[in-house]
């Protein structure tokens, strides 16, 4: 008894044949074909999207503007980029719709005409192949960043033929998967629209005292009628402890240089925390109240002003680019020596618990820095180092400010705000060493 082949006619095959056999490559326009004072579709190379195989004309021409200096296509044609790195991304299409059926565009292109048996987007979907494009990049030749695909590489390729109606479903399938793919990642793209409106709501509804019982409303339910510690009680015995850490550190360091403070005249150096009207700031919550975050701070400070020279190992050097919601980003980061690290550590000292908030670009994202030995960048690209005060700050305070920095609101304060000038870069901010924090709050 003969076994029927499993694969069936369906899955039989011809040899690959060579593309310049299928395809005429970037046909001439021949004069006369269309009335130089007819339109026809005028296509530069933005205007083709990548890897999607959809293009948009941005304008139609004359012809007499267009029919020099330009590659001419038409109907049908399939175009396919031939210089770096538009080739590298997928920009390719197949043409339809033109204008009295001609197109017009950049030079870049290769234009290949589909013979009779081969089928135009058959063929769109083989060029657009990543390891077909990958293999063309290995192939390119000229100069660097100008780098293009030869005519004659391309016309050497090897092209799988199955007969055209076997072309036709092979097409079919391919974009009708295609076609859920892109439901699904529009499904996708709505539902981080949705958790991230969600995770705003969450932060606005804590910033507004509705997110969890107050202690005022605790009070209450617990008859214990106003018997607990307000922000303003709180704010108080911070910077009491703020002062008191302050003079404790100066006496340090009288006695690390050997001297001993004749009289108090000292004390009245002690930079007073700037303070603001909040007349003006929504109402809070019974029991809450408005504070400069430069109240809870020792310092702000930022990391070098000028690129410095990077090696191949070191110390990460961190830049607001390498700050994202995840956490701290070493994939990208460049390095520094270590001599040069302690050098820079001299004026700014990224420590363990520190807050990184990126103030620009990306603007709101904290994060706990949980990492020993880094470097951040200074102006244009810098991360600047806001120390909240060892003493005084529990981890829980910590974590709230972690929470409240992302968020318009914050993002408008911090431009007014007296840390310094605002520019596209990350602060860092600095919470105390004796008690640590959550890395994943924020």
């Amino acid at each position: 008894m003969k076994v029927a082949d499993p694969q069936g006619p369906a899955k039989m095959r011809t040899e690959p044949v060579p593309l310049g056999n299928l395809v005429t490559f970037t046909p001439r326009f021949v004069k006369g074909e269309l009335p130089e004072n007819s339109l026809a579709s005028f296509i530069p190379m933005k205007c083709v999207e990548e890897e999607s195989g959809r293009f948009e004309s941005i304008e139609d021409r004359k012809v007499s503007e267009v029919q020099k200096g330009y590659t001419a296509f038409r109907d049908g044609d399939v175009i396919f980029a031939k210089v770096t790195p538009c080739m590298e991304n997928g920009k390719a299409a197949v043409l339809k719709g033109l204008t009295n059926g001609i197109g017009f565009g950049s030079t870049e292109f290769f234009v290949l005409r589909p013979k009779a048996s081969l089928n135009p987007r058959y063929l769109l979907h083989f060029l657009l192949q990543k390891e077909f494009r990958s293999r063309a990049a290995q192939n390119m030749t000229g100069a660097v960043g100008l780098r293009r695909v030869p005519k004659s590489y391309l016309e050497q390729q090897l092209i799988p033929l199955p007969s055209l109606p076997e072309q036709k479903r092979i097409v079919a399938e391919i974009e009708k998967q295609f076609t859920r793919l892109d439901a699904g990642v529009a499904a996708l793209r709505r539902i981080q629209a949705n958790l991230k409106r969600y995770r705003a709501a969450v932060l606005k509804a804590a910033c507004e005292g509705r997110l969890v019982p107050t202690e005022a409303e605790l009070a209450r339910t617990e008859n214990r009628d106003l018997s607990f510690e307000t922000g303003e009680a709180l704010l108080s015995r911070i910077l009491v402890e703020r002062k008191s850490k302050w003079e404790k550190d100066q006496l340090l360091r009288f006695r690390g240089n050997d001297r001993v403070p004749k009289n108090d005249k000292w004390r009245s150096r002690y930079p007073e925390p700037s303070t603001r009207n909040a007349s003006s700031l929504p109402p809070l919550p019974v029991g809450w109240t408005w504070v400069e975050l430069g109240q809870l701070t020792w310092s702000v400070k930022d990391g070098p002003h000028y690129s410095p020279n990077y090696v191949t190992e070191g110390i990460p050097f961190i830049s607001g680019g390498n700050i994202r919601p995840s956490g701290v980003d070493f994939s990208n980061a460049k390095r520094i020596s270590p001599e040069l690290h302690a050098e820079l550590s001299q004026r700014c000292k990224p420590e363990v618990g520190d807050i990184l908030y990126t103030k620009g670009g990306t603007t709101g994202i904290a994060r706990v820095n949980i990492f020993r030995r880094i470097q951040c960048m200074g102006s244009r690209g810098r991360a600047e180092t806001c120390r909240l005060g060892r003493s005084f700050l529990h981890s829980a305070h910590t974590q709230f400010s972690c929470l409240l920095c992302p968020g318009t609101k914050y993002d408008t304060w911090c431009r007014q705000s007296r840390f310094g000038s605002y520019s596209h870069d990350p602060y860092l901010l600095r919470p105390p060493t004796s008690r640590r924090t959550n890395p994943d709050c924020g």
